[in-house]
């Protein structure tokens, strides 16, 4: 949420629709979207938080290779930097789930093996 509203506050999404659709990231309807003039700057973000997750797992890193390529001139440095800790504390997150979860499974397994 914190970084929503970091993204509604900070991000101007029509001036990075170029860079995101010759990423592959956006369709050219996705883009035509986001450029409606009847869409105020918050709802272009809502619009785009909402279409990301859809896009898959690469779909995160390649929003911010975006925001990396025009943050000099968009003040996007501190965006950057936060989401990519966000992501990272997110890996380090789903590492220690797989983990707990693969000790789950050893210890079923050990304890059908004493039964």
């Amino acid at each position: 949420q914190q970084h929503h509203d970091d993204l509604r506050q900070n991000l101007n999404v029509q001036e990075l629709v170029p860079q995101m659709r010759k990423q592959e990231l956006l369709t050219e309807e996705e883009c035509q979207e986001l450029r409606s003039k009847s869409l105020t700057d918050c709802e272009r973000v809502d619009r785009l938080v909402h279409i990301l997750p859809r896009k898959g797992k690469s779909a995160c890193a390649k929003f911010i290779a975006c925001l990396e390529s025009e943050k000099q001139h968009l003040g996007h440095a501190e965006l950057v930097s936060n989401l990519k800790e966000t992501i990272d504390n997110l890996k380090h997150w789903s590492s220690d789930a797989a983990t707990d979860d693969q000790l789950q499974d050893s210890n079923a397994s050990s304890e059908s093996a004493i039964v």
